[in-house]
């Protein structure tokens, strides 16, 4: 089975075969995408960008408000967008002063664009977006820059791949070192 075969049902919380996967469109106002369900109290909107399903939303009711509505642990839709992967479908609203909200900035609440930095999904915001100042921006919970984060990451792969290219930068050395 592939993933386009498998769909959320938001209502009970299960897994759907294809033949049960909801259709476009198919949430017709702001309530019913805030109705809190499951253990967590997550709203489906929340639920619907941790799975990538933003097109259930009529375009005209999806707005930056309810992309910044924040759960009990102060996490919104775009929080668990940046953190699955799924910022590619929000292009449109995407600021930068969005990027670093944080509501109440809570013990478990990182800024958007520092979750997306953290979960490598930065190709997915617009370039132009990616100021200096968006880079450079830290929040209390996290006071590393996107940047910083950025620079620990790439330099925790080349720790990885490394010691790979030894025998080879050995060999250069040697040669370059005996003419």
């Amino acid at each position: 089975m592939t993933c386009q075969e498998i769909s959320l049902d938001h209502a009970t919380g299960c897994r759907l075969r294809s033949s049960a996967v909801p259709k476009k469109n198919q949430y017709k106002s702001a309530d019913e995408l805030l109705r809190k369900q499951g253990p967590l109290d997550r709203t489906v909107l929340h639920r619907l960008a941790e799975d990538a399903e933003f097109d259930q939303i009529p375009p005209e009711i999806l707005t930056p408000e309810l992309l910044t509505h924040a759960d009990p642990e102060g996490l919104t839709p775009l929080h668990s967008a940046a953190a699955h992967g799924s910022l590619w479908q929000l292009k449109r609203f995407l600021t930068g002063e969005l990027l670093v909200w944080s509501k109440g900035r809570s013990a478990k609440c990182l800024t958007p664009i520092q979750i997306a930095a953290k979960e490598e999904h930065l190709d997915q915001i617009p370039p132009d977006l990616l100021t200096p100042e968006l880079m450079m921006s830290s929040s209390q919970v996290e006071p590393r820059t996107v940047a910083e984060i950025l620079v620990e990451q790439h330099l925790q792969h080349l720790r990885k791949v490394l010691p790979a290219f030894k025998p080879a930068v050995r060999a250069i050395f040697a040669a370059v070192l005996t003419d």
